[in-house]
């Protein structure tokens, strides 16, 4: 299979090296075979057709094996600056780096006018649209086991040194089997260890924080806490929003691990998270105040057994769940 994958991207080497546009390329569907994944990238690629930077293409193929879904990301760069290259790259490594409740990619792809990253299709698109499309009002502990996941996931992702800094609801995509993982880290920002060292310089006083963001990245050096805002303050608008079915002790917990992250009665939201860098960027499962919270537990067993079986319930497969599982009780290398 490796070797005819190997053949066919060789035999694209010519186009690839004098392709400058794709306007006019085939349209989807493509006929590509499952499994064969440097294949659907050489196809994807040929066919992936136009759009402005950061639309997202959805590309189907189908073979005798059964189908094969996925989506191209397009990112436009005339004259790419080397660092917003390295950005692309920082953000492909990371959606091939295996880390558990993070989306997947296969492949990057780049011209002199852009690049492409060839993604899963995560065929529910972002949850919070899926959960509006559907007419649906969840219950908490539906939600509470979603938010569960991206807590992991950014917990994971933080041991690695990185940072999101674009953590919001339609970053948050679901598969056909109802699993959440967190996308699209074009902001990621490297070199966060160790724990609670800040890692993101501030942007400056003329670009207009979006809602999303943490007070942090205005005019102050941030860690990993400008990711735990966001986290908690999609919480708040989903616990406060009145679609959900409430539980009310449920509900209380929740909005208590909100007020400890983002605390609402401090007088500087910017004093307060400086604070708790440190904290929110601790190391192992057993001190990390958010998955610590009585949220997810009356005790720290009870903590870790929920956590074990979010891990259990919610990996696509037995390498990625023997990783979070593994990850909760420090046996693996983070």
């Amino acid at each position: 299979m490796l070797t005819e994958a190997e053949d066919i991207v060789a035999q694209e080497r010519d186009h690839w090296s004098t392709v400058k546009d794709f306007w006019g390329m085939p349209d989807c569907p493509m006929s590509v075979p499952t499994g064969n994944l440097s294949t659907i990238c050489a196809s994807a690629a040929k066919e992936i057709g136009k759009g402005k930077q950061g639309t997202v293409s959805s590309c189907q193929g189908t073979a005798q094996y059964g189908s094969a879904e996925i989506v191209v990301k397009q990112i436009l760069h005339d004259n790419p600056d080397p660092d917003d290259l390295n950005m692309i790259n920082l953000e492909f490594r990371t959606l091939t780096s295996s880390l558990p409740f993070m989306a997947v990619a296969y492949d990057l792809r780049r011209t002199d006018r852009a690049s492409y990253i060839v993604m899963q299709r995560y065929v529910h698109g972002d949850f919070f649209r899926y959960v509006d499309a559907q007419n649906l009002r969840p219950r908490l502990v539906v939600l509470k086991a979603g938010f569960a996941q991206l807590a992991l996931g950014l917990w994971f992702f933080h041991q690695q040194g990185g940072i999101h800094r674009d953590f919001k609801a339609s970053n948050v995509l679901v598969d056909e089997d109802f699993r959440l993982v967190i996308a699209d880290p074009g902001m990621i920002a490297a070199g966060c260890l160790p724990a609670g060292r800040p890692c993101g310089g501030k942007v400056g006083s003329r670009f207009t924080l979006p809602a999303h963001f943490a007070p942090d990245m205005e005019n102050l050096e941030y860690g990993c806490e400008v990711d735990w805002w966001s986290f908690v303050r999609e919480m708040s608008s989903v616990l406060l929003s009145g679609e959900v079915k409430h539980m009310t002790s449920l509900q209380e917990r929740a909005l208590d691990l909100v007020n400890y992250v983002r605390d609402w009665s401090h007088t500087t939201s910017r004093m307060h998270l400086a604070q708790k860098r440190r904290s929110l960027a601790g190391g192992d499962f057993s001190q990390h105040p958010v998955l610590q919270h009585e949220l997810w537990g009356s005790s720290y067993e009870a903590r870790l057994n929920y956590f074990d079986k979010i891990c259990v319930k919610f990996t696509p497969d037995n390498a990625t769940r023997q990783r979070c599982q593994d990850g909760l009780r420090q046996r693996a290398a983070y």
